[in-house]
This record gives C-alpha cells, structure tokens and sequence, in this order.
C-alpha cells in the first residue's frame, strides 16, 4: 500500500503510514452524548443486575431503585422516592456507623472529672482527644503563669486562663450531655467555634509573651 501522502510503502490493511503517519481508515465515529437536559435515565447508567443486592433493579418494567427507608420501587429519572420523599443519595451511600446508646446526666459526669472523658464515654475520640488537649494546656499555662506571678503581664495570664480553663470544663460538661441526647446542634463548643477559641487563647498568650517581653527590656 502506498501513502498517498509521502509515497511511502506499507503493509497491505495498515492504519498508518509508517514514514508520515497518516491515518488510511477513517475513526470510529464517537459515542452519542446525552444532553445535558435529558432525564438521568437517558445518561450513563451504571451496570447493574437484577438480583445482585444493590438498590438498583434491571428488570423488564425497565430501571428503577429501591428506597432503604419504605422499600418502595421508584423510576430511575427520580431523586427522591415516590412514597416517603428521601432523596436517592441517602440510598446509595453507605450508612454510618451507629455510636452505642449511653446516659446523658453519666456522660457529663464524667466530663466534670476530666474534659474530654465525657465524649470518650460516648465513643467520640476525636473530639476527646482535642478537648482534653486544649483544657490541658490552658491549665498548664495558668499554672506556670501564676508560678511566676513576679513577670509583668503574669498575674493577668494566670486569671484569664484559669477562667478559660474553668468555662471548658464546664462547657465539656454540657457538650457531652447534648451529645449523648443527640442533640448536636445544641452544642456550644463544635466546629468552627473550637478552632475560634483556640485561636484566641493562643493569641491571648502571645499578647502576654510580648508584654512580658516588652516590659523586661
């Protein structure tokens, strides 16, 4: 076969040309693209099969998802179930790990002996581990500034951390009890006012260091 192109020789039924790189076939045409504004069954649907325990059933009425929470069919154009309107992804994704049952007035016991414990009781570790770090250095800081109650600026570290460590102590307390009731929201220290008030403290503390600082020069 000759390249019509560079005059080149090449095999009988090649794709290409060997010197130029030609294409002698033309491409296969590409797949057909669903519109944007097609309804999701007219889109890519993942493979499924009837029977292979996945919400969603090929069958010969066509595609459809079952809801995990009333089990009813529903088409696969539609986000939310027919019956009790949960949305489709609350069905696929994988549920989450359900934390044990425990006594709220125990847990924010507990959190009055140590911040932090109360949340351990209830198996939340992560948050634990941070508020038992945060109280234990805002303790930690009181105590050595009021050791050195003869530095400038000392005395006002050492009462503005003991209140701070004292006001998380008590706030553990509370978290740890609207945690164990499953109410969160009622929460005072969660998300970004934990990081909020541990950006104060330390902000606090360095406002301490350079009046200390200052104050020796």
């Amino acid at each position: 076969m000759r390249c019509p192109s560079c005059g080149g020789l090449n095999p009988a039924g090649a794709d290409w040309c060997g010197q130029c790189l030609r294409r002698f076939t033309a491409p296969p045409p590409p797949p057909p693209v669903a519109p944007r504004d097609a309804p999701a069954a007219a889109r890519q649907v993942p493979e499924f099969r009837e029977g292979a325990g996945g919400p969603v059933t090929v069958s010969e009425q066509g595609i459809t998802w079952r809801c995990r929470l009333c089990d009813h069919d529903n088409p696969l154009a539609a986000s939310v179930c027919e019956v009790c309107g949960s949305p489709f992804s609350a069905t696929v994704k994988e549920p989450e790990e359900e934390l044990p049952e425990r006594d709220p007035n125990t847990a924010a016991l507990v959190s009055l002996f140590f911040p932090g414990a109360g949340h351990a009781y209830l198996g939340r570790w992560p948050e634990a581990i941070g508020r038992a770090i945060l109280s234990v250095w805002v303790a930690a800081v009181a105590l050595v500034a009021a050791l050195a109650e003869r530095v400038p600026g000392a005395m006002f570290l050492a009462v503005s951390f003991a209140l701070a460590a004292f006001l998380l102590w008590v706030v553990a307390s509370h978290d740890a009890y609207r945690a164990a009731r499953r109410e969160e929201d009622l929460s005072i220290l969660r998300g970004r006012r934990y990081m909020y008030v541990t950006f104060a403290l330390m902000g606090l503390l360095m406002l301490g260091l350079v009046t200390a600082v200052t104050a020796a020069r």
